[in-house]
């Protein structure tokens, strides 16, 4: 195996000590290194040994997991022609939805009090996190931005929005639609942004939720609270 570095950007000790390093010892910036968006090792023939070990990492949820996120998404939308040729394409787009449905397959908070965000470093009083809420709008801000294949972000959207009598996905969809002010925040694609901010699925969710034992003072005595007054000042 060979890397012929197409812009010049490595050298060819460290591309050596890359194609030296067992495949489960890859990080996420040599999976930056080799599948780009930004300057890429190899060209797509070889390269493309390194797409399943990103899926791989990206599924144990190491860190920076977002990092190798963007560089999944931005190759599979450039090489999209040589890997339909290849026959490989329906999985990749399959693996991409895939991240979206596990992510969203349950609903973790995490509450920092203001002992927790002192030890952070963070002038808080407190912090609420939805556990990969920030996954998301990376993927599938990252699909619409390289476009090719920016119709999984879309129909992800918009079957969270129909999906609002199950508690899980109504939580889902009042924390994207909460993210909107958040600095990573979903996509502002009008599809998108339009089944975000359905206010009659919005409200569906609520309903849904009210009756549900998400809301749980275990898992956050300020997020649900936070959430529902933002909910009633927009209606």
């Amino acid at each position: 195996m060979r890397l012929s570095d197409p812009f010049h950007d490595n050298t060819e000790e460290n591309l050596a000590a890359l194609l030296c390093r067992p495949d489960s010892q890859l990080s996420w910036s040599d999976f930056q290194v080799l599948l780009g968006p930004h300057l890429p090792a190899g060209a797509f023939e070889e390269s493309v040994y390194f797409l399943p070990l990103a899926f791989d990492y990206v599924r144990t949820g190491e860190e920076a997991v977002t990092d190798v996120v963007t560089s999944i998404v931005w190759f599979v939308s450039t090489f999209a022609d040589e890997m339909g040729q290849d026959g490989v394409l329906a999985a990749c787009r399959a693996g991409q939805a895939e991240m979206l449905s596990s992510w969203t397959s349950t609903f973790q908070l995490v509450h920092y009090d203001r002992m927790a965000c002192k030890a952070k470093g963070w002038g808080l009083e407190y912090q609420d996190l939805v556990q990969y809420s920030d996954n998301i709008c990376c993927l599938t801000c990252d699909l619409v931005r390289f476009d090719r294949h920016q119709d999984i972000a879309v129909d992800f959207y918009q079957r969270l929005a129909q999906s609002t009598e199950h508690d899980v996905s109504a939580a889902w969809l009042l924390e994207l639609w909460r993210a909107q002010a958040d600095i990573d925040h979903p996509p502002k694609q009008e599809e998108i942004t339009a089944a975000i901010n359905n206010l009659e699925q919005l409200k569906a969710a609520v309903t849904t939720l009210l009756d549900s034992d998400l809301m749980s003072e275990e898992q956050s005595p300020t997020y649900w609270r936070a959430m529902l007054a933002s909910f009633d000042a927009v209606m």
